[in-house]
């Protein structure tokens, strides 16, 4: 999985501002990510719990709740 793919499957929704400045910026996520004051490691290399629910866990189970 490459560091994109990582950021954007645990990131919550405060990575949408990365999103909009990569969209901004024509594709550039190098320079998306050093414009927006939030660090994409944190998401990508922090220990996460084994318990701990992911983002991408909680669409799957709200989509879910929907049918």
């Amino acid at each position: 999985m490459n560091y994109v793919q990582a950021l954007l499957s645990l990131g919550d929704r405060r990575v949408g501002e990365i999103l909009l400045a990569v969209n901004r910026l024509e594709g550039n996520w190098a320079q998306a990510m050093k414009e927006v004051n939030i660090n994409p490691d944190f998401y990508v290399y922090r220990q996460k719990q084994f318990d701990e629910i992911l983002p991408g866990i909680s669409l799957i189970w709200a989509s879910l709740k929907k049918r």
